[in-house]
């Protein structure tokens, strides 16, 4: 697997996430909810017994008689989980689904990276969710980059179970990716799971372009094998059976927009064909979700 482009990495350099997630963690770039001994004043409090007098403001006690203490913006970083599907499924496709959302997973890790964030990566495969160290700095990139190189897709668990994972590991009201091809019947509860801890949701539904649209395979009885169990079926293939699975289709990528939308989230179907330089310069900043 190839790393990002180049020149794709130098539009996004100065690039950050905007989706207002927290920052909650480390010592970073942005101005948190947090106030103590920072550069930035921020507001005044009462003097409380045992607070460090050298942060009373003197000209307010020389004029108004009362103690105050002034207080700073701390400065932290947003903690980014990036959760990526690898089971079995997401090896279908021409391009293939996996390669696509490990592409996707490695410019988001840079432009968190990049733009002073805490980064984490987890791969979700054989009912295990596997995670990447914390990683902090953009010289940490060229790192997340190979070990995403080296994942591979495998086993058979929904991943709605990686989510509820996720939501016992990330910090509170982190900014989560989540990149599966969405086969799950159980997604909408769990994304109301991720959304109910204050989390921010960026969902990426990637699926294969016969998988958005069958009709090229053409008509007549075919033989399909789930590539996740083995298991194999023959069926009629007509018009009238491709367009009832585009509706569910649209009617399934729309229950998941919807579920992202309750908890201020943001959801993006995709061909594992995407371009993904128009992805990030052009729909992602459209939308707000990184400037």
């Amino acid at each position: 697997m190839a790393v990002p482009d180049p020149a794709l990495l130098e539009h996004l350099a100065t690039s950050r996430f905007l989706t207002g997630a927290e920052a909650s963690v480390g010592s970073g770039e942005r101005r948190s909810a947090f106030l103590g001994a920072g550069l930035e004043f921020a507001a005044h409090r009462d003097y409380r017994e045992g607070d460090d007098t050298r942060h009373l403001d003197a000209r307010l006690l020389a004029r108004l008689g009362e103690p105050y203490v002034r207080q700073y913006a701390i400065e932290r970083q947003l903690p980014i989980a990036i959760v990526v599907d690898a089971s079995g499924s997401m090896r279908h496709g021409t391009p293939d689904k996996f390669a696509t959302a490990l592409a996707l997973a490695q410019v988001f890790a840079f432009i968190g990276l990049a733009g002073g964030d805490r980064v984490e990566i987890g791969l979700f495969a054989d009912g295990q969710l596997h995670w990447s160290p914390r990683l902090s700095g953009a010289n940490q990139a060229e790192w997340a980059f190979g070990w995403l190189a080296g994942q591979d897709a495998k086993g058979s668990t929904p991943f709605s179970a990686a989510l509820r994972l996720a939501a016992a590991h990330v910090p509170r009201r982190s900014q989560l990716v989540l990149i599966s091809d969405w086969w799950d019947e159980d997604a909408e509860a769990a994304l109301t799971l991720l959304g109910a801890g204050g989390h921010r949701i960026l969902a990426v539904n990637i699926h294969a372009p016969d998988e958005i649209d069958p009709a090229p395979a053409g008509e007549g009885r075919m033989r399909l094998r789930e590539i996740e169990s083995g298991e194999e079926i023959e069926m009629a293939i007509d018009q009238d059976a491709v367009a009832a699975y585009r509706r569910l289709l649209s009617t399934w990528s729309d229950s998941l927009r919807k579920a992202c939308l309750h908890w201020q989230g943001l959801y993006f179907h995709i061909s594992s064909a995407v371009n993904v330089e128009h992805f990030f310069l052009r729909d992602l900043r459209a939308a707000g979700v990184i400037s």
